[in-house]
């Protein structure tokens, strides 16, 4: 659990530096908030991007319902052989 957490902080840590070094300066330009929200003046939807943000979570549901059928459907599953030595 230790070497998660450190591998995690250290991510962190160098993905927030990458973003401060690469990203821009909010003293820089208009500091207005509604600004950094506004990808476009246009409101209907952009099929070359919408069609596939529409359809990963449909196929992931898709993937998942399949994996589980499959895996109640396979029947029992063979445990592992263990082997318990005699004491010496």
């Amino acid at each position: 659990m230790k070497r998660k957490l450190l591998l995690f902080a250290v991510i962190l840590v160098v993905m927030l530096a990458a973003k401060y070094a690469l990203g821009q300066n909010p003293s820089q330009g208009d500091g207005d908030l509604a600004s950094l929200f506004d990808f476009g003046s246009s409101s209907e939807l952009d099929w070359d991007i919408g069609l596939p943000m529409l359809l990963a979570p449909i196929a992931g549901l898709g993937f998942a319902v399949v994996r589980m059928l499959a895996h109640r459907l396979s029947g029992p599953q063979l445990q592992p052989l263990r082997i318990s030595l005699p004491p010496k």
